[in-house]
């Protein structure tokens, strides 16, 4: 069983982050956040790490995606996609 779970995403701006999750109702844990990136307590043992971007680049090789819509290659993913879109 694992006992925390750490979820990394890339973020442009780490204050206006704090800001938005602050003001939804989550918690920051300050002994996970500094000015590259902030902890957001999704629960008891599960959290968001937000991560400036070039920060978030120092944890793995591939280069981070650009955000932004993405296009899809083939017509399965293309079909796939607006399945998963509609209501």
């Amino acid at each position: 069983m694992h006992k925390m779970i750490f979820v990394n995403l890339p973020i442009a701006d780490v204050q206006r982050s704090r800001d938005f999750f602050t003001a939804v109702g989550y918690t920051i844990n300050e002994n996970f956040s500094d000015e590259n990136a902030i902890s957001v307590e999704l629960g008891e043992n599960i959290a968001a790490m937000l991560l400036k971007r070039d920060f978030f680049g120092t944890f793995h090789e591939a280069t981070t995606a650009e955000p932004g819509p993405r296009r899809c290659s083939s017509r399965s993913a293309r079909r796939a996609a607006r399945r998963s879109t509609r209501s």
